[in-house]
């Protein structure tokens, strides 16, 4: 389905992408891994036709339909609601709608025109073949499982923050039924509930999917086949992130022992080298092992490197009880408290996570515990 031959895209001196080979075949499920900066999402840029490569070509289906979820969106928009902007995610459907508008108001001026009625009938039956009627269901649906309320749908879209507005962006997109589906870092905006709606939704989508994530519990749960983007190179495992990551650690020491023999040899070829070099007995011999440490090939192992070094002093010593809060209260005002009668106690060496919902305080509790806000009511106790 997508083909990218002797493919490469560099820009000025950097060259991101050199001379890959991948094919894609349909309905398949790919996780797109590997190090950030390393050209991931110009990969989809070149599949989506956003960007063209330098050399090589790229042989997609014509007329085939493609939506591409961008990590970051500049969303442009018209003054619309929420719930027209998601369900209008159709480019041909709009079309349609707007024909069936046009036509409706000729055939009330000229009602007996055959012509005009077959053409209204053509085209409501293109309308409902593209699931036109089922597309308002459709983005309730989709916003509805993104974690939007019913009472939300006809608030201004422009009005929501821009996280919601990208939740909002992916609704529209896999309402829109595309053939092939470009997802870079889905999750991103996503709190736990939304993603579980997100991966039950992809697990039943029938088309081509192709997704970068950070989130191995997606990557594993969704994708069949794996692509690594490093060093320039794509490589496509046959399996899921987990597959791909046993798969890479087999090469990798695959590589190693290979590049660790070869060594060796050399070693023992050059000593040879050294020690009959004077020797005119030996002249021919010596030669030899000359060109034969010439044609020797060189493995190059790339091992990638996390570039993020962070650093955490080391906390002086605590007693066994390190923070508690009792019967703690808090809002930004008074008629909407975030924590109501919360009580927590942390001991030394305990490890929490916070989960929960968008909004529902998590970051809010962070920021008390660190005495970045202070509690309406209620007891927070700093141990020593």
């Amino acid at each position: 389905m997508i083909n990218l031959s002797n493919v490469s895209k560099y820009f000025g001196t950097q060259d991101v992408l050199h001379e890959i080979d991948i094919q894609i075949n349909e309905y398949e499920k790919i996780g797109i891994v590997g190090p950030n900066g390393q050209g991931k999402s110009t990969f989809f840029n070149l599949i989506s036709g956003e960007i063209k490569p330098n050399e090589g070509y790229i042989n997609i289906p014509k007329k085939i339909t493609m939506s591409y979820m961008h990590q970051n969106v500049q969303l442009s928009y018209k003054k619309e609601s929420l719930l027209e902007y998601t369900e209008n995610s159709n480019p041909k459907l709009i079309k349609i709608k707007n024909e069936i508008k046009n036509l409706n108001e000729q055939i009330q001026k000229h009602s007996q025109n055959i012509q005009l009625l077959n053409k209204l009938d053509d085209l409501l039956e293109n309308y409902a073949l593209l699931d036109g009627y089922e597309m308002t269901h459709k983005a309730e649906t989709a916003l509805s499982g993104l974690g939007f309320k019913e009472n939300q749908y006809n608030d201004l879209f422009e009005n929501f923050s821009g996280g919601w507005k990208m939740r909002a962006e992916l609704a529209r997109l896999l309402i829109s039924n595309p053939k092939i589906l470009l997802l870079d870092e889905p999750s991103n905006y996503l709190d736990l509930p939304a993603i579980e709606w997100l991966k039950k939704y992809l697990e039943n989508f029938n088309g081509t999917m192709l997704m970068i994530s950070h989130d191995r519990y997606l990557l594993n749960s969704l994708t069949t086949k794996t692509i690594e983007i490093s060093n320039g190179n794509a490589i496509k495992y046959e399996g899921n992130y987990e597959y791909y990551i046993d798969e890479k650690n087999k090469r990798l020491e695959h590589e190693l022992n290979k590049e660790k023999n070869l060594s060796r040899k050399r070693e023992e070829i050059q000593n040879f080298i050294d020690k009959f070099r004077a020797n005119s007995k030996k002249a021919s011999l010596v030669q030899s092992r000359i060109k034969m440490l010439d044609k020797m090939e060189e493995v190059d192992v790339k091992i990638n490197k996390a570039s993020t070094n962070i650093r955490i002093p080391t906390p002086p010593s605590s007693g066994k009880n390190v923070i508690s809060i009792t019967k703690g209260s808090f809002g930004y005002n008074e008629k909407e408290i975030i924590l109501n009668n919360v009580d927590l106690n942390i001991d030394r060496n305990e490890k929490f996570a916070f989960i929960g919902a968008n909004g529902a305080g998590k970051t809010t509790l962070l920021k008390i515990l660190a005495g970045n806000l202070k509690l309406k009511s209620g007891n927070l106790k700093i141990g020593h």
